[in-house]
């Protein structure tokens, strides 16, 4: 399962000096990171990537994927392009996601298995937990990067207990 969440950049995470890659991007809620993860059937988290803000969460499905294997690809609308659907094919997935509400053609989905989806999101709920996520004061990206692992570590010993 993949999904996103983004979250917002305080004034003082800008400016990294050296040229250190920050992540930080312009979005509705203003400067912003956004956190891509993959999660397991279980909920606990794989893998994640960081991206600006305004990114969009299609074209960072198959950086986040790659490598890992699975038999179902689930994500939400934001997921919806021919070129993952095909990729999922190749792989021999089975892509359950919703098809956007402007596609001419919706394509169906095995909506008992998308009810599942909601583990995703629970994981961003259990790291909103902790205030080094939520507030983004880090300079760079490195440096959020290891807040979040550790982050993800700790809601993956919650949920092994």
């Amino acid at each position: 399962m993949l999904d996103s969440s983004a979250r917002k950049a305080q004034r003082s995470a800008s400016g990294a000096r050296g040229g250190g890659e920050e992540a930080l991007g312009r979005s509705r809620g203003g400067l912003t990171t956004k956190i891509h993860a993959a999660v397991d059937a279980l909920g606990r988290p794989l893998c994640f990537l960081l991206t600006p803000g305004q990114a969009a969460d299609c074209r960072q499905a198959r950086p986040l994927l790659e490598g890992l294997s699975f038999e179902r690809l689930i994500g939400d609308r934001g997921y919806d392009t021919d070129e993952l659907r095909d990729w999922a094919e190749e792989l021999g997935a089975e892509a359950v996601i919703p098809s956007k509400r402007n596609r001419k053609a919706p394509i169906p989905h095995d909506r008992a298995a998308y009810k599942a989806r909601h583990r995703v999101d629970n994981l961003f709920c259990h790291i909103k937990d902790y205030g080094r996520i939520v507030l983004r004061k880090c300079k760079t990206s490195r440096s959020y990067a290891g807040f979040v692992s550790l982050a993800f570590a700790l809601v993956n010993i919650q949920l092994c207990q």
